[in-house]
């Protein structure tokens, strides 16, 4: 089987970076498999997460225009904060500014070429780019989501915000779309009229020994205010730090608001019981060490890092969202706060700190949930849809 994934740089920080390669590097040792990976390479930054040697690896810019000086680029950025273009007469315009004919007779040509069986187009870019191949190329479509469909076309500012009315039509092209989440199901299907099937984002197995050190919280996420609620993390660990002084949290990760982060920090006195240590490939190095996990983000398509943490023992704290709800059983394997309970949140994890006896019945169910998102078995569930549309 012949698949090709159509992707953001695999080398940078993210959720999409994560679990994609954690897929690859599980399929390709599969010998009846064949990877490619199309995707942009002018995007920098530190090579976090391991590709296999065996996968094939192409410059997807090799085939496209430079058009970030285009009108269109600047109407497209226009429509994204007013929503203009979410008309059924819009639809040819936002084609025409999205993807040029020249690009897509060259991605045709490279499919083609490939004999690919299978194109996996990751997010709604990539998945209306394969739909507008449809008819071009021989190999089956799929659009692979990895966020909401509220964060992707309903979220002003967001690329596609105003553009549902030609991602509805894209949708619809497509031989399957997949979806994080059982909610996401039920929204792609009743307002694009697709049948989308749910599949989980895996973590790779881990033989981590759990050593929690007494109050050590932790954080992992790109530091961006807007998304991950860093204005709630440092107000909530404020609260904890009231009723436990000697609280520690870490902060794993990188992005935008890292300056707003460590000037908050510094200006409110703590430093000392708030450390960010940036990115890392290392992440079970503070998940080893960690008693509880807090999950702040306003929206979250599904949540790989609460997994990770559950998958260690780690119970978790997190507001009501698309992914946490899906993932973690409230009061049982850890705890689900109404948006945004900031006082309910650090009461949660006091209890859960505080609490040997409950600590340990969270930690116990935490680690057997999180098995249900292994690789071992999502890599099974993700070849039998790729198997079930070929055939």
């Amino acid at each position: 089987m012949k698949v090709c994934f159509i992707t953001q740089n695999l080398y940078t920080l993210g959720g999409i970076q994560r679990v994609v390669t954690t897929i690859l590097n599980e399929l390709i040792k599969d010998n009846s498999y064949s990877v490619t990976v199309l995707m942009p390479f002018s995007m920098t930054g530190p090579k976090l997460f391991e590709i296999a040697e065996e996968i094939d690896i192409e410059n997807i810019e090799k085939l496209l225009i430079d058009k970030s000086k285009t009108i269109g680029r600047l109407i497209l950025g226009v429509n994204k904060r007013l929503g203009c273009l979410d008309y059924n007469w819009g639809n040819a315009l936002i084609k025409r500014f999205m993807f040029k004919e020249r690009e897509l007779e060259r991605l045709a040509d490279f499919f083609n070429e490939r004999q690919f069986d299978v194109v996996i187009g990751a997010g709604p870019t990539n998945s209306c780019l394969l739909a507008e191949l449809c008819g071009k190329v021989s190999a089956k479509l799929i659009g692979w989501q990895h966020s909401t469909f509220d964060a992707y076309f309903e979220m002003r500012g967001r690329s596609f915000y105003g553009l549902s009315k030609y991602a509805k039509d894209c949708y619809k092209k497509l031989d399957a779309v997949w979806v994080l989440t059982k909610a996401d199901k039920r929204q792609f299907d009743e307002k694009f009229g697709t049948n989308a099937r749910v599949l989980y984002n895996p973590v790779a197995e881990n033989r981590l020994v759990h050593t929690p050190e007494k109050n050590n919280i932790l954080f992992v996420g790109r530091l961006v205010i807007g998304n991950k609620g860093l204005d709630y993390l440092v107000e909530i660990m404020e609260m904890i730090l009231n009723r436990i002084p000697d609280a520690q949290l870490i902060v794993v990760g990188d992005g935008a608001d890292r300056e707003w982060l460590e000037d908050t920090v510094k200006q409110k006195g703590l430093k000392a019981q708030i450390s960010i240590v940036g990115s890392t490939d290392n992440v079970y190095q503070y998940y080893q060490k960690a008693a509880l996990m807090l999950q702040t983000s306003r929206y979250e398509g599904f949540g790989v890092t609460i997994v990770e943490a559950m998958a260690c023992g780690i119970p978790v704290v997190a507001f009501h969202n698309y992914g946490p709800d899906e993932i973690i059983n409230n009061g049982k394997d850890g705890y689900l706060i109404n948006q945004y309970d900031l006082e309910d949140f650090a009461n949660k994890s006091v209890e859960l700190l505080q609490d040997q006896q409950l600590w340990n019945s969270f930690s116990e169910r935490a680690f057997v949930r999180a098995q249900d998102f292994s690789i071992n078995k999502i890599l099974p569930l993700f070849k039998r849809y790729i198997e079930e549309i070929v055939n």
